[in-house]
């Protein structure tokens, strides 16, 4: 458990309640840092990315991969060869192996197909789809449903239950630089977006990473691999859900994993499953520590920390997304493909500064805004 995992390395980790459920239950996140200290300086110069499970109350296998994220991870910082030790090192990675709390009780106890979470009115419990009901993309193109009957049932507004809000602020803190998200089931590597036709400004790029990811996922049946590609292209529309949000809203390299070729497999896979997955979202992270640019912005005024907005003239945002923001010690980071590039900050006050720059590999940045 991630308590467990807490306390046998107190010095790597940090536990966070970050909210509770629509019956009153804690959910909890993991920090597995070399700064846990998520207060600090240190810990902000840092990027950071963001691993979920359990959405979807009967996806049941998701949060035993989520969790290896953590076991492994904490088993290289502790004795790992020194190279995968500098790797994890140099990143905040956060699981939220079970968000939807609730909904996994309702699966133990009652209903094992049960999809949503435990939202009710009177002694009806009828249950709102989490991954419908974030605010980026909500109910904008029949991608859910508003009955609450219906399993996809979007809730009343955006961003109204606990467990969507949990998530959000634990986000909004962190600013994810990727994020990933665990369901099941039909072994696919989904990219933003939901709904038909739109992509994002920077599909390219993570259409590609997509595709090398899936390529280290073999099915089930030993037969092919994973099959990348956006829902409305693979699946069926969806709005709402939590990996368009994670792009929309930061920028993140947004991925939603679809495992298995069953909802509740037979345990007997369970290593398999999380062994195939752990290489997957390892070469992910190696992927993304290869090609991040990581940039300070300044206040040229008072030498201080600058908190910033910022874009890029080759990165358009072409569905309402939020422009880039540093975090709370004037960091940002942004997975780049090589290439000229010309970033744009803007402080509060409306200064702001143009500079061009060559992304060639990992590489640092400081923007003065004058």
């Amino acid at each position: 458990s991630l308590r467990e995992l807490n306390s046998k390395y107190p010095q790597f980790t940090r536990l966070e309640q970050i909210g509770t459920s629509v019956m009153g239950k804690p959910i909890w996140a993991l920090l597995i840092s070399s700064t846990p200290n998520y207060r600090s300086q240190q810990h902000f110069s840092k990027p950071s990315i963001l691993f979920d499970g359990l959405h979807h109350a009967r996806e049941i296998m998701t949060p035993e991969v989520v969790l290896d994220v953590g076991v492994s991870t904490l088993a290289t910082l502790s004795r790992g060869t020194q190279r995968a030790k500098d790797l994890f090192s140099r990143w905040n990675i956060w699981i939220v192996p079970m968000l939807n709390v609730d909904g996994s009780n309702i699966v133990w106890s009652k209903d094992n197909y049960w999809r949503k979470n435990a939202r009710s009115e009177g002694s009806r419990v009828f249950g709102v789809d989490i991954n419908r009901n974030y605010s980026f993309s909500w109910n904008q193109c029949r991608g859910s449903s508003g009955s609450t009957g219906a399993q996809d049932y979007r809730g009343p507004t955006p961003n109204s239950e606990p467990e969507t809000q949990a998530l959000i602020s634990l986000a909004q803190i962190i600013r994810p630089v990727a994020y990933l998200s665990y369901h099941s089931f039909s072994e696919m590597v989904l990219y933003p977006y939901g709904c038909r036709g739109v992509f994002t400004g920077e599909n390219e790029l993570i259409s590609r990473i997509a595709n090398e990811v899936a390529q280290k996922l073999p099915s089930d049946s030993g037969r092919g691999n994973y099959t990348a590609g956006t829902p409305w292209q693979l699946l069926y529309s969806t709005d709402g859900d939590s990996m368009s949000y994670m792009h929309g809203e930061f920028g993140a390299v947004s991925f939603t994993f679809e495992i298995n070729k069953a909802f509740q497999p037979n345990y007997e896979i369970r290593n398999a499953t999380v062994e195939k997955h752990r290489s997957a979202w390892v070469y992910f992270l190696q992927r993304l520590d290869r090609n991040l640019l990581t940039v300070r912005v300044i206040d040229g005024r008072t030498g201080k920390i600058a908190n910033a907005r910022l874009g890029f003239t080759n990165i358009p945002f072409l569905n309402g997304e939020k422009p880039f923001r540093t975090n709370q010690q004037g960091y940002f980071f942004k997975v780049l493909d090589p290439g000229q590039y010309t970033i744009f900050a803007q402080t509060e006050d409306g200064r702001q500064v143009q500079k061009m720059f060559t992304m060639n590999g990992a590489q640092a940045l400081e923007i003065v805004i004058p």
